[in-house]
Protein backbone atom coordinates (compact mmCIF):
# COMPACT_ATOMS: atom_id res chain seq x y z
CA UNK A 1 0.00 0.00 0.00
CA UNK A 2 1.02 3.65 -0.16
CA UNK A 3 1.57 3.68 3.58
CA UNK A 4 4.16 0.91 3.31
CA UNK A 5 6.06 2.98 0.71
CA UNK A 6 6.39 5.77 3.26
CA UNK A 7 7.37 3.39 6.06
CA UNK A 8 4.59 4.49 8.42
CA UNK A 9 3.00 1.11 9.13
CA UNK A 10 4.44 1.12 12.67
CA UNK A 11 2.57 4.29 13.73
CA UNK A 12 0.79 4.02 17.07
CA UNK A 13 -0.90 7.45 17.07
CA UNK A 14 -2.37 9.44 14.18
CA UNK A 15 -4.33 12.67 14.06
CA UNK A 16 -5.97 13.72 10.80
CA UNK A 17 -8.38 16.27 12.25
CA UNK A 18 -9.97 19.01 10.12
CA UNK A 19 -9.48 17.52 6.67
CA UNK A 20 -11.81 16.20 3.98
CA UNK A 21 -11.43 12.45 4.45
CA UNK A 22 -14.40 10.34 3.36
CA UNK A 23 -12.90 6.84 3.25
CA UNK A 24 -10.69 5.10 5.81
CA UNK A 25 -9.54 2.15 3.71
CA UNK A 26 -5.87 3.18 3.55
CA UNK A 27 -5.76 3.96 7.26
CA UNK A 28 -7.14 0.49 8.00
CA UNK A 29 -3.80 -1.05 7.11
CA UNK A 30 -2.17 0.62 10.14
CA UNK A 31 -2.57 -2.44 12.37
CA UNK A 32 -0.40 -1.09 15.22
CA UNK A 33 -2.38 2.12 15.58
CA UNK A 34 -3.60 2.66 19.15
CA UNK A 35 -4.95 6.21 18.90
CA UNK A 36 -6.76 7.61 15.89
CA UNK A 37 -8.35 11.04 15.73
CA UNK A 38 -10.40 11.93 12.66
CA UNK A 39 -12.40 14.84 14.05
CA UNK A 40 -14.02 17.26 11.63
CA UNK A 41 -13.78 15.36 8.36
CA UNK A 42 -16.41 13.94 6.00
CA UNK A 43 -16.23 10.30 7.08
CA UNK A 44 -19.46 8.42 6.27
CA UNK A 45 -18.46 4.91 7.39
CA UNK A 46 -15.93 3.10 9.56
CA UNK A 47 -15.60 0.34 6.96
CA UNK A 48 -12.02 -0.64 6.26
CA UNK A 49 -10.98 -0.43 9.91
CA UNK A 50 -11.86 -3.94 11.10
CA UNK A 51 -8.22 -5.05 11.14
CA UNK A 52 -7.18 -2.24 13.49
CA UNK A 53 -7.35 -4.44 16.58
CA UNK A 54 -4.79 -2.41 18.55
CA UNK A 55 -7.05 0.64 18.76
CA UNK A 56 -7.47 2.03 22.28
CA UNK A 57 -8.96 5.39 21.33
CA UNK A 58 -11.05 6.32 18.30
CA UNK A 59 -12.32 9.89 17.89
CA UNK A 60 -14.62 10.59 14.94
CA UNK A 61 -16.49 13.66 16.15
CA UNK A 62 -18.00 16.06 13.58
CA UNK A 63 -18.27 13.73 10.60
CA UNK A 64 -21.15 12.25 8.59
CA UNK A 65 -21.52 8.83 10.21
CA UNK A 66 -25.06 7.44 10.11
CA UNK A 67 -24.40 3.97 11.53
CA UNK A 68 -22.17 2.20 14.02
CA UNK A 69 -22.69 -1.19 12.39
CA UNK A 70 -18.93 -1.60 11.87
CA UNK A 71 -18.43 -1.38 15.64
CA UNK A 72 -20.88 -4.23 16.16
CA UNK A 73 -19.13 -6.46 13.64
CA UNK A 74 -15.56 -5.67 14.66
CA UNK A 75 -13.79 -7.04 17.69
CA UNK A 76 -11.90 -4.10 19.07
CA UNK A 77 -11.11 -5.70 22.40
CA UNK A 78 -8.68 -2.94 23.42
CA UNK A 79 -10.89 0.05 22.59
CA UNK A 80 -11.49 2.06 25.78
CA UNK A 81 -12.65 5.38 24.28
CA UNK A 82 -15.01 5.96 21.37
CA UNK A 83 -16.30 9.41 20.57
CA UNK A 84 -18.67 10.15 17.68
CA UNK A 85 -20.27 13.42 18.75
CA UNK A 86 -22.00 15.56 16.13
CA UNK A 87 -22.66 12.97 13.46
CA UNK A 88 -25.90 11.60 11.99
CA UNK A 89 -26.13 8.35 13.93
CA UNK A 90 -29.76 7.26 14.28
CA UNK A 91 -29.50 4.04 16.29
CA UNK A 92 -27.10 1.93 18.30
CA UNK A 93 -26.37 -1.69 17.36
CA UNK A 94 -27.59 -4.56 19.55
CA UNK A 95 -25.03 -6.00 21.97
CA UNK A 96 -22.56 -3.21 21.30
CA UNK A 97 -20.71 -3.87 24.55
CA UNK A 98 -20.00 -7.53 23.66
CA UNK A 99 -17.92 -6.33 20.71
CA UNK A 100 -16.21 -3.61 22.76
CA UNK A 101 -15.55 -5.28 26.14
CA UNK A 102 -12.95 -2.72 27.31
CA UNK A 103 -15.02 0.35 26.44
CA UNK A 104 -15.04 2.87 29.32
CA UNK A 105 -15.95 6.11 27.52
CA UNK A 106 -18.71 6.39 24.90
CA UNK A 107 -19.57 9.89 23.65
CA UNK A 108 -22.47 10.23 21.23
CA UNK A 109 -24.00 13.62 21.90
CA UNK A 110 -25.57 15.68 19.14
CA UNK A 111 -26.66 12.81 16.88
CA UNK A 112 -30.08 11.61 15.71
CA UNK A 113 -30.48 8.81 18.27
CA UNK A 114 -34.14 8.54 19.25
CA UNK A 115 -33.98 5.27 21.19
CA UNK A 116 -31.48 2.98 22.87
CA UNK A 117 -32.57 -0.63 22.46
CA UNK A 118 -32.82 -2.91 25.53
CA UNK A 119 -30.04 -5.18 24.27
CA UNK A 120 -27.56 -2.47 23.24
CA UNK A 121 -25.43 -2.90 26.35
CA UNK A 122 -25.96 -6.64 26.89
CA UNK A 123 -23.05 -9.02 26.45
Amino acid sequence: SNLEKFGVTSLTSLSLNVNKLKSLRTIGSLKKLERLSLRDNKVVSLKGMKQMQSLVELLVDVNSLTSLRTLATSCWFNLTTFSANTNRIACLPQRLSSHLPSLCVLNLYQNNISEVGPKTFEN
